[in-house]
């Protein structure tokens, strides 16, 4: 390009390049997109709730969670839509997230992790239709709860070991 060709360009400031270059490549659409969006987290979130209620091996976890779920279920479609990729719709409306230190008041070990974990996988196969996209959202759910482990697992023989003043 000559010297008067850039200088032409640097004084129209105002017009920006319409044409993507040759080299670049079309983003692929975020998750939330695959998913479906709102209305996939919504579902998702139905189930997932509804998964809890019905399952007696994690009553245990459910038994934490108020009468009326109606704002936590908000708050959950609220926090996904930005963890998948959607509008930050957690820190606009609640403020910063900080989930790991706002359930610090709830005791969550490999167990509690696994029961969240098994309603999020039965209400990812209910609502995500496309497998590579559950596959991803199941694989984030599971980062996520993992994460979220706030207790360690204790060791059942620690208490007969101690009493027994076995020393070890």
């Amino acid at each position: 390009m000559t010297d008067d060709a850039i200088r032409a360009l640097k004084s129209r400031p105002h017009e920006k390049q319409t044409s993507a270059p040759l080299n670049a490549e079309t983003p692929s659409p975020s998750l939330y997109l695959r998913i479906g969006g709102a209305a996939a987290l919504e579902g998702f979130v139905a189930r997932f709730y509804e998964a809890m209620e019905s399952d007696p091996a994690v009553a245990r976890i459910w038994d934490l969670h108020p009468a009326d779920l109606d704002d936590l279920k908000r708050r959950l479609v609220a926090f996904l839509s930005g963890f998948v990729g959607g509008p930050p719709l957690y820190p606009e409306l609640y403020g910063p997230p900080f989930m790991r230190a706002r359930h610090l008041h709830v005791p969550i070990a490999t167990d509690e992790r696994d029961m969240w974990l098994k309603c999020a996988g039965a209400a990812l196969d209910q609502t995500i239709v496309d497998p590579v996209a559950r596959a991803e959202f199941g694989a984030k759910l599971a980062a996520f709860a993992n994460h979220m482990r706030n207790r360690n697992d204790i060791d059942p023989g620690a208490d007969r070991r101690e009493s027994a003043g076995d020393g070890a």
